[in-house]
């Protein structure tokens, strides 16, 4: 026989948690600050891990290997969904050669490509 736990999140609004293992009774109570600390938490991590889920199934080439300008170029176009420093690090670049490819691109073709 499960309980059924309810409580209010800030991160997620009213969330019903079943209790398995709870003894008779133990859904009435109410979390306390800990176990809502606790569920905000990992209410806040599961929707920071939806979002990386969901910028790793962007359609990519799988082959040949990706090289870092075409990841930065990725970047660049999805930055208005995804935060810059969560996309760095789920494609394993450089902050600083994201930002030296930013400048570079803003500054134009060098002389030397120019000529």
């Amino acid at each position: 026989m499960s309980q059924r736990k309810s409580a209010r999140c800030a991160v997620a609004g009213p969330l019903i948690l079943q209790a398995s293992n709870a003894p008779e009774g133990a859904g009435d109570r109410p979390l306390d600050a800990s176990e809502r600390a606790e569920l905000e938490r990992l209410s806040k991590e599961n929707a920071d891990l939806r979002l990386d889920r969901s910028f790793l199934k962007k359609p990519r080439p799988s082959s040949p290997p990706i090289r870092p300008v075409e990841m930065f170029a990725l970047i660049e176009a999805e930055k208005t969904n995804f935060t810059i420093t969560r996309m760095i690090a789920l494609l394993k670049v450089s902050r600083s050669g994201y930002y030296k490819w930013v400048a570079a691109k803003a500054a134009g073709p060098s002389p030397a490509a120019v000529r």
